[in-house]
C-alpha cells in the first residue's frame, strides 16, 4: 500500500483565510476558498454568516426623479442646532448629463424622516459624473467638486452656492473724480491690510497697510507722520498722507481737500500698481487664488484645503486661513470665514496660501484625510504626511512612492489606522508613519485591479461612471464595487483586518455611508440604475437588527411599493483537500456541510474531485433543513464509491432567514486495489 498523508476523515471548521480568487487552486491552505457569496465570517466562532438583508429608508424614494437619478454618495453630517443634535445624511444625485439639473443635492433628515432638495434648482454643474468632497466646519456642511465652486448648506442659514469667492470692488488705475468708491478702489485708497480686490478678472490682497490714524484739526503733525481720512475731492473716500512740512492743523491745510494750500503741507500715500509692465504682481500685492473648484478637499487643523485646479498643476495643494477665536465672545470659539485665502500674514495671525506637492509621474493629488495632527495626501502612486500647525512648523514627508488612492471615497479609517484602496488593486494602510499593504490582500489583487480596470473603462450610455468606494463598519472593512448594472454585477468586498481575509457579497451598493443609533453604526447605501425602467433613486439601510427588521432584501429597483423582497442567495466552495502529495486516489464514502437556520430552507451539498470545478463525484443532495435556532443540522451528500487524488465542497443555498455554516467535512477510505482490474 503506498503511504497515504491525509486522514481517513477530513473536517473542516476553520473558514479565516476567506475568499482567495488569486492564488492556484492547488496551493490553497485548507481554510480557504476558491469562492464564495454573501457569508461572512463570524470573529467570535469562527463559522461562516450569512450576509443580511437590506431594507428602503422610509420617504427616501421620488418618483419625479424616476429613470433619470442615482444618488451617487451619501454624507454623514451632524450639526447642532440650538443646543440640539440634528442627524443628516446629504445625498448627490446625478443624471450623468451636461443639462441643467444634472447634479442635485438633497438631504434625508433622520428625526423627520424626510427626504428633500435643498441646492437651487436650475443649476447646470460641470462633470456631473464626478465625485464631490465634503467638510464640516463650524456646524456648516462644505462640499465642492471637479470644475464647480464650494458650496454650503446649513439646516437654518439655507444653501449658498458659492460662500468662498470674496464680494470685493476692483481695482482700478484712477483716483479722485475717475472712482466709483460703491463699486471700485482708486489707487489712492487708503488700503488696510489684507483687503482683497478684484483686478483683470482675478483677485489680490495688499501686503501691507496704508491706514492710519484719523487727521483731527488743532492737532500738530511733523514731518513725517502719516494720517488718514475720508477727503471729498470729486469722489468721497478714505486717502492716506505723510506730513512734509511739521505745522497745526487746521481747515485751511486739512489733507485732500483744504480751502488753503494743503499741497504745501501733506502729500498722498498709495499703494504701487497690482501689477507692473511686466505684467509681474508689485511687492504691495500677493495674488490671491480662489479655492480649488476640485475634486479634492476636506477640513484640517482648522483650515479648509482643496486641490487648487484652476491652475495647470494638480498637485498644488491650497489651504485657507484659519479658524481664529471670535472677539467678544465669553467662551471663546473659533471663527471660519470661508472668504480668507490670501496669503498674508496679518495681526490675528496666519492667512491662506498653497504648495506643490511633489508627487512623481506626472501625477496629481487624488485624495486627502486628516488623520489625528496628520494631514494625508494620496497621489495616484504616491503617499504624503504633513505635520505642523502652519507654515513655520510645517514638514512634508514622502511614506512610499509605491501605493496611492484612486480617490478621496477609496480613503477610510479603521481601528485607528488609515485604509486605502489603489488601482493597482492593493488594499493598504498607514499609521502616518509608514504604509504597507493590508494582510491577505495578495489573495485578491489581481481580482479587484480587473474590477477596478472595467470600473475605470465602463461609462454607461448616461455617462455615469463608477469608482470604489470603502467604508469603516463593525469589525470590517467595506469596499463597494459598482458597475452600471447591478442586477448582474454589483460586488461588495468585505475585508476583515484581524484574520486577514475577505468576503464576496452582491450587495447592490453605490453610494455608502455609515449612521449612529445608540452608539452603535448602521450602514446605509444606495444603488446604481438598472435596465428597468421604473428606477427611482432611493436609500436602503443593512438590517442588521434581526429583532426588528426582514434578513431579505428590499426591492432594489424603486417600485412605488417596497414588498418585493427576495432570499438571498449564498455559496461557500471550499479550498482542495489533497489526499497525497504523489496523487494517491482515495475512495469518498460521504461529505457533508454542518449548518444552522432560524427558519425552515433547502441547503444543498455538492463535492468535486482532482481541481476540476465542473466534475462533481456525485448528483447534488439537497435537505430540507427544519430550522431551529438552537440546533445545527448536517446536509448531506452521499456519493457512494468514487476515487479521487483531491476534493472540495460546494455548499449553497437561497434563505430568507439567518443561516450560519459551521463546517464541512468528507469522509474517504483508502482506495483497494483488488476492486480495479482495469
Amino acid at each position: 500500500m503506498p503511504v497515504e498523508v491525509a486522514p481517513n476523515r477530513i473536517e473542516v471548521s476553520d473558514f479565516s483565510g476567506g475568499y482567495a480568487p488569486d492564488p492556484e487552486d492547488a496551493s490553497l491552505p485548507s481554510n480557504a476558498l476558491t469562492d464564495s457569496l454573501n457569508v461572512v465570517l463570524d470573529p467570535g466562532s469562527g463559522a461562516l454568516e450569512l450576509r443580511k438583508g437590506y431594507t428602503r429608508v422610509a420617504n427616501s424614494r421620488k418618483t419625479a426623479l424616476k429613470g433619470q437619478y442615482v444618488i451617487q454618495q451619501i454624507m454623514k453630517y451632524a450639526p447642532i442646532i440650538s443646543g440640539v443634535p440634528k442627524h443628516y445624511f446629504v445625498c448627490v444625485l446625478t443624471d450623468g448629463s451636461t443639462n441643467a439639473n444634472n447634479v442635485q443635492i438633497w438631504v434625508y433628515d433622520f428625526a423627520a424622516g424626510t427626504f428633500s432638495r435643498v441646492d437651487t434648482a436650475g443649476r447646470t454643474w460641470a462633470h456631473s459624473h464626478w465625485e464631490h468632497w465634503h467638510a464640516i466646519i463650524e456646524g456648516t456642511y462644505y462640499g465642492g467638486s471637479y470644475g464647480n465652486v464650494i458650496y454650503s448648506w446649513h439646516p437654518t442659514n439655507g444653501w449658498n452656492a458659492d460662500p468662498t469667492t470674496p464680494n470685493v470692488k476692483t481695482w482700478v488705475d484712477g483716483v479722485d473724480g475717475s472712482i466709483t468708491p460703491s463699486t471700485q478702489y482708486g489707487r489712492d485708497y487708503a488700503f488696510k491690510k489684507g483687503t482683497t480686490v478684484i483686478y483683470s478678472g482675478k483677485y489680490y490682497s495688499t501686503l501691507k497697510g496704508i491706514r492710519y490714524s484719523t487727521w483731527e484739526s488743532g492737532q500738530q503733525y511733523n514731518k513725517g507722520e502719516r494720517v488718514s481720512r475720508k477727503a471729498t475731492i470729486t469722489s468721497q473716500y478714505w486717502r492716506s498722507f505723510e506730513c512734509i512740512l511739521s505745522h497745526v492743523a487746521d481747515t485751511n491745510n486739512r489733507p485732500g481737500d483744504g480751502v488753503g494750500s494743503p499741497a504745501t503741507y501733506w502729500k498722498r500715500v498709495r499703494l504701487k500698481n497690482v501689477v507692473d509692465e511686466d505684467a509681474e504682481v508689485t511687492n504691495d500685492w500677493t495674488y490671491m487664488p480662489l479655492p480649488g473648484k476640485g475634486s479634492v478637499g476636506l477640513y484640517h487643523g482648522n483650515r479648509l484645503w482643496v486641490r487648487h485646479d484652476d491652475s495647470d498643476n494638480l498637485s498644488r495643494l491650497q489651504y485657507s486661513a484659519p479658524a481664529r477665536p471670535e472677539k467678544g465672545a465669553l467662551i471663546s470659539d473659533l471663527d471660519w470665514n470661508p472668504k480668507k485665502w490670501a496669503p498674508v500674514d496679518d495681526d490675528n495671525g496666519d492667512g491662506g496660501g498653497w504648495f506643490t506637492v511633489p508627487l512623481e509621474h506626472a501625477n496629481h493629488i487624488r485624495a486627502l484625510y486628516s488623520y489625528g495632527s496628520y494631514l494625508l495626501i494620496f497621489g495616484r502612486h504616491d503617499t504624503f504626511v504633513l505635520a505642523g500647525t502652519n507654515e513655520q512648523t510645517w514638514t512634508l514627508r514622502k511614506l512610499t512612492s509605491e501605493h496611492g488612492a484612486i480617490n478621496s471615497q477609496c480613503v477610510a479609517e479603521h481601528d485607528g489606522l488609515v485604509y486605502f484602496l489603489t488601482d493597482a488593486g492593493n488594499l493598504c494602510r498607514t499609521d502616518g508613519t509608514a504604509v504597507r499593504r493590508a494582510d491577505g490582500s495578495d489573495k485578491v489583487r489581481e481580482w479587484l485591479k480587473d474590477r477596478i480596470d472595467r470600473m475605470a473603462q465602463n461609462e454607461d450610455g448616461a455617462g455615469f461612471s463608477w469608482h470604489p468606494r470603502l467604508v469603516s463598519y463593525g469589525p470590517y472593512v467595506i469596499m463597494t464595487l459598482p458597475d452600471e448594472d447591478h442586477s448582474t454585477q454589483a460586488s461588495t468586498l468585505v475585508y476583515h483586518p484581524d484574520t486577514g481575509s475577505f468576503w464576496l457579497w452582491d450587495l447592490p451598493a453605490l453610494g455608502v455611508a455609515t449612521h449612529g443609533k445608540l452608539g452603535v453604526d448602521h450602514l446605509y447605501f444606495s444603488t446604481p440604475l438598472t435596465a428597468q425602467t421604473n428606477d427611482t433613486p432611493c436609500l436602503f439601510k443593512y438590517t442588521d437588527d434581526p429583532g426588528n427588521e426582514a434578513w431579505t432584501d428590499d426591492d432594489p429597483t424603486g417600485n412605488a411599493s417596497s414588498a418585493a423582497t427576495t432570499a438571498i442567495s449564498w455559496l461557500v466552495h471550499t479550498a482542495w483537500f489533497s489526499f497525497g502529495s504523489t496523487r494517491n486516489e482515495r475512495r469518498i464514502r460521504r461529505a457533508w456541510a454542518l449548518v444552522t437556520g432560524a427558519a425552515a430552507q433547502t441547503v444543498s451539498v455538492l463535492c468535486r474531485k482532482n481541481f476540476k470545478t465542473a466534475t462533481q463525484i456525485a448528483t447534488t443532495r439537497t435537505t430540507t433543513l427544519v430550522g431551529t435556532s438552537t440546533a445545527a443540522e448536517y446536509a448531506e451528500s452521499l456519493v457512494g464509491v468514487n476515487d479521487a487524488y483531491a476534493a472540495s465542497m460546494k455548499v449553497y443555498g437561497s434563505a430568507s432567514a439567518n443561516t450560519v455554516l459551521h463546517g464541512v467535512g468528507v469522509d474517504t477510505e483508502p482506495r483497494r486495489t483488488r476492486f480495479h482490474t482495469g
